[in-house]
This record gives structure tokens, sequence and C-alpha cells, in this order.
């Protein structure tokens, strides 16, 4: 009887001691579990941090009400006062630019300074009534056409817009096409390839088509719908527009640059834009910067 019992008190004893030792064992594999859970997941944070993939543009509401109220500052209430057809070069130069860049996203930087300087000379030439592909009128015979190549460059650039170099290129390049245009008198795009040498430039099918559509922009309202009407991004579109609106109603060039150089450098700034639609908006407003001080230099 007691042997009975000591055998049971041992079996209790040896059941105690394995039910321990499991608990403890599900204890251990439950904190390893965690342990490694927490460490993949730290990993996980960690190789979205050093490699972020970012599909879409995010602009955060801050970016928006900040270039919302940004733009009352430079405005002036009086209408369209210092824009009649410099605004509307100017407007078709940086679209002109953007509209380049997003035809091919490899166009280089001298590409790009093509391409706008050729859709400004369109529109502007087309407002003189000078054909951009026939010898009816020679370039020459345009008033300014002996002022633009005197042109100083007078716009301080932005250091932090690193697209700035193709505005400075737009205003070198206006006066070379002109030139080359005058001497062989074989029309704009002819010059523009002749000046360029590149392959890559624009093709003369999409230049003439979209140079057609900005000859239908008259002012403000049209430049915006043609914005909206195309392919760029969703957040291009609506920076773009209230870029236009301010450039149309600046208080003065002066005031629509300071104006310019702040947008670019809150797009510098802002994350949740793509590398690709930050390079389109500031090389758009790097030629409307520069393009500003050469045609109301000469218009």
């Amino acid at each position: 009887m007691k042997t009975s019992i000591q055998n049971l008190n041992n079996n209790k004893q040896t059941l105690t001691t394995k039910t321990t030792t499991m608990k403890t064992l599900t204890l251990t594999m439950t904190s390893l579990f965690l342990s490694v859970l927490m460490i993949f997941t730290s990993c996980s944070k960690n190789q979205e941090m050093i490699n972020p993939t970012q599909p879409n543009d995010v602009l955060s509401q801050e970016f928006l009400t900040d270039l919302e109220n940004m733009s009352y500052e430079y405005t002036t209430d009086q209408g369209q006062r210092i824009w009649p057809i410099v605004g509307r070069v100017v407007a078709c130069d940086a679209i002109g630019g953007l509209f380049t860049y997003m035809s091919d996203n490899n166009s280089s930087w001298e590409d790009i300074g093509w391409g706008a300087a050729g859709f400004s000379l369109s529109y502007v030439c087309g407002a003189a009534k000078v054909s951009v592909t026939s010898d009816s009128l020679p370039i020459c015979s345009i008033p300014w056409f002996n002022d633009i190549s005197k042109y100083v460059e007078l716009t301080n650039p932005n250091s932090k817009n690193y697209m700035e170099k193709i505005g400075m290129l737009h205003n070198d390049y206006v006066p070379e096409i002109l030139l080359t245009w005058a001497k062989d008198n074989k029309g704009l795009y002819n010059a523009m390839c002749v000046e360029s040498n590149s392959k890559d430039l624009i093709s003369k099918k999409d230049f003439n088509s979209t140079a057609y559509s900005f000859s239908k922009c008259k002012g403000e309202q049209d430049f915006i719908k043609f914005i909206n009407n195309s392919t760029f991004p969703k957040a291009t579109k609506l920076i773009l527009s209230n870029y236009i609106t301010v450039m149309f109603n600046a208080k003065s060039i002066a005031a629509f640059q300071n104006y310019s150089v702040n947008v670019e450098n809150m797009v510098v700034a802002h994350k949740g834009l793509k590398k690709e639609t930050k390079d389109g908006l500031l090389l758009t407003m790097s030629v409307a910067k520069h393009s500003a001080n050469l045609w109301n230099s000469v218009l």
C-alpha cells in the first residue's frame, strides 16, 4: 500500500515536472518567435527606408495650403496688367519645355532647351503673322529681330533648382534659331534641327501639332485648359494650373520670379513627389523665369 502511494506521488511529481518543462518550452518558443518576428519587421521597415517605393505623387495638405496662400502675396486684383503677348509667350515656352521632356524622358537638357525655344518662337512669330514653315515673310523683317541677339541675361539663378540650366539654355537658343532661320529661310523646325544637331529632338509631327494647339491659347484659362487636357501627372497639373494663374496676374515680373523661386524650393523639398515629376516642374519654372526677362526686353 505504501509502495502504491509512493508510486502515485512519484507519478504526480513527474507529471508536474513535465508540465513545468512544457510551459517553459512553450514560453521560450513564443519568446523566440516574437523575437524573430520583431527582427524581420525591423528589417522590413529599414529596407523600406533604404529603398522607398513611391508609385504615385502624394501632395500634402500643408503643401497645397502654402501654395494657395503664397499666391495672394504676388498677385494683383487689377487683372492681367503686365502680361499681354509676353505672358502668353512665356506660358508657351514653359509648357513647351515640359511637353518636350514628357515626350521623351531621356531627352537631354539641351534638347529640352531647343524644344522650349522653338515653341516660343512659333507662338510669337504666329502672333506677328510670320509663317514658321514658308518664306512668305522673312523672319528678319520682324521689328525685334535685331534686338533679341543683344539680350544680356538678367535672371538670377535659383541654386536650389537643379534644372535651372535649362532656362538659361532656352535664352541662348532663341537667337541662335532665329539667325539660322534668317540665313537659310527654310522654316523654324529646320533651323532647330540645324542648330541642335541632335537626333533626339522632338519630332516634327509632335512639334507642329503642339505648336498649333498653343496658337489657339489666347490667355490664362486657355493654357490651364491645355494643361488639364494633357497627359501630365495629376500633381503637375494641379501645381502648374496655380502657377500659370499667378504668372498671368502677377504684380510685376520681379514678383512672378520671386514667386517662382519659392514654389521651386517647395517642390524640391517635398518628399511626396516622384523625381520625374519634380524634374518636369522645375525645368518648366526655370524656363518661365528666364523667358519672362528675355521676351519682356524685346516685345
